[in-house]
Formats: structure tokens, sequence, C-alpha cells
């Protein structure tokens, strides 16, 4: 068990403790825990525990079964099916059958689950309007999961709760595809963290190499 939270963890938590407190709730922590589950925490006298889960390129590599290894000192241009929801999937099967665990370990009532994109700031590699918002909150209210609440954590949207349980049910959702799978061009230069600081060889070994990643929705290919 870690001592402490990733960064990103922490600053996820953070957003959605503010969003929480700023509707009037009361959030005290229970400090002795930071993982397994991620944050553990009393609101308005209920004992919630919380488990986060990154949705970044690696994870969603992982969970395309990509077998390319990005290397160090090489610029990439990645070709990612632009599919949120069923990154919201993906991301709360990740962590459903520990559920049952993160209750017993932090003794809660209830656990909530917290999907973000990668933090802090920066520029994360997919946006969040307004509709991928909608999109999100159609596909957590049709996953079928042990969690008793769902949030995602954007750095450009802030913090958002997408469903929770006794909200309504419904279908999970489909693109819009007249004009294609809709995809994010994303590039990447892979570099190397030293002692004095990130270092990075530009050279003609610095190509840039296309990688294509197909949908996690197998009806669909790119």
């Amino acid at each position: 068990m870690r001592e402490a939270r990733r960064q990103d963890e922490q600053i996820a938590i953070n957003m959605v403790e503010r969003r929480l407190t700023d509707q009037g709730n009361e959030v005290i922590e229970d400090t002795s825990i930071t993982d397994n589950p991620d944050w553990v925490f009393s609101l308005n006298g209920r004992r919630i525990a919380a488990e986060c889960r990154c949705i970044n390129l690696e994870a969603i590599m992982e969970w395309g079964n990509s077998r390319i290894s990005l290397v160090h000192n090489k610029c990439y241009e990645i070709i990612i099916p632009n599919e949120p929801h069923f990154w919201l999937f993906r991301a709360v099967k990740d962590k459903e059958s520990k559920v049952k665990k993160y209750k017993s370990n932090s003794g809660s009532e209830e656990v909530w689950l917290i999907a973000h994109s990668e933090l802090p700031g920066g520029l994360p590699f997919f946006e969040c309007d307004e509709a991928t918002l909608q999109l999100l909150k159609q596909a957590a209210s049709a996953i079928e999961s042990s969690f008793d609440c769902i949030w995602f954590v954007h750095s450009e949207c802030g913090a958002h709760k997408l469903w929770c349980t006794g909200e309504p049910k419904s279908s999970f959702p489909s693109l819009e595809l007249s004009k294609g799978y809709p995809t994010i061009t994303n590039k990447k230069g892979i570099g190397t963290l030293t002692k004095d600081g990130f270092t990075f060889d530009v050279g003609p070994e610095n190509t840039i190499e296309s990688i294509i990643l197909q949908p996690l929705d197998k009806r669909y290919k790119i």
C-alpha cells in the first residue's frame, strides 16, 4: 500500500472536494487512508470511499491492446479514436472488481469512482466541452456497476458528477458517424528526465512516426 497519493490523484480529489464544499456540503477527510481506496471522507456524516482512475494516452493504448512501445527521444503523431464514452466504460471496469475491497478496507457506506484526465493543467490530449460531458453522463448512467457514484475531472472543465445511485438509467450512447469515426491527432515527444532536468535530443533520428489506434468500439475500424 502506498504511503502517498500520486500528484494527479491528489489534484483530482481536491477538485471534487472543492465542488462538494462549494455546494454547501461538509467534507471531512480521513487522512489515515491514501490507497485502496485513494480517498476516504465524511460527506455530511456519511462515510464515502473514492478510487481514482486516470484516462490518458497510455491507458487508451493498454485498453486497445496496442503492442507499440513509445521510444525515448523520438516524436510520434498518434491518431486516437475520440470515444470518451468507451474510455469511461473501461475506467469503471478496471476498478469494478475491487469495489467490495474498497468498502471493507475503509468501513465506508458508499464507493465512488473519480475518472480524470491527466493532471495538473497543460494541454490534455482530449478536449472536454459540453457535448463530451453529455456523452460521459449518458455513458455513466448506462454502465452496470457497483459504484455508487461516478465523477469525471478534467483540467479544462473541472469536476463533474456524472451519475449516482438512484438517478435514472439510460442506454449506452452512440456517436454521430456521418463524417466517419471521429479522431484526435496527438503529437507526442518522448524525452528523458535526468538530474539536470528534461532533455530531448533533436536530430535525424527524431523523425515523426505515425501510429493509428483502432476504436474500442469493435464494430468500426479507422
